[in-house]
């Protein structure tokens, strides 16, 4: 038998993150990887959302591009723990989840900034999602992400070892 790859390409963790974050509208959104299999996912909005100002300022800023995109929250999650789902159309876009492994609460950690970009807030979940506009966008963002997570958990650089004897996959109850 003879197989033909003829629209796929082997794109390295490095390829596949920039195509991911390329596929973010305005640059709302960044996906990160960091040594160990940390998955990051950031949103920024403009800086006029911060604080106390009026609509009218907003519009202002909005019409003449006078605004900075700020760092609003991160959300942490390590690749051997995330379930990824194609959550389809709600609440009028497009959305993509992950979810930790079995639905259970605790493996993702979310970051919350100020506009100075201090960390001001600190919690844990289970899931989040993120929008894209058109259903191909987030089909693609979808598939992506499979594709990075796959990669990521055969690099050594993006795996953990965790050799403390009483890490629950170490231990061995003898007694």
């Amino acid at each position: 038998l003879i197989f033909i790859k003829a629209n796929s390409q082997e794109l390295s963790i490095d390829e596949t993150i920039n195509y991911i974050n390329s596929k973010f509208i305005n640059n709302h959104y960044k996906v990160e990887l960091k040594e160990g299999g940390e998955l990051n996912f950031t949103e920024f909005i403009p800086d006029y959302y911060f604080g106390n100002i009026d609509s009218k300022e907003i519009e202002r800023k909005k019409q003449s591009n006078s605004f900075q995109m700020k760092k609003f929250y991160t959300q942490k999650i390590s690749i051997k723990d995330i379930l990824l789902k194609n959550g389809g159309f709600a609440g009028g876009r497009f959305l993509n989840q992950i979810y930790c492994t079995n639905y259970s609460d605790g493996c993702l950690t979310i970051l919350t900034y100020d506009v100075a970009g201090k960390i001001i807030r600190n919690s844990i979940g289970g899931y989040f999602d993120f929008p894209s506009y058109d259903k191909d966008t987030n089909d693609k963002i979808y598939n992506a992400l499979n594709y990075l997570i796959s990669l990521a958990l055969r690099d050594e650089k993006y795996t953990t070892n965790d050799t403390d004897p009483f890490a629950n996959k170490n231990f061995k109850k003898n007694f």
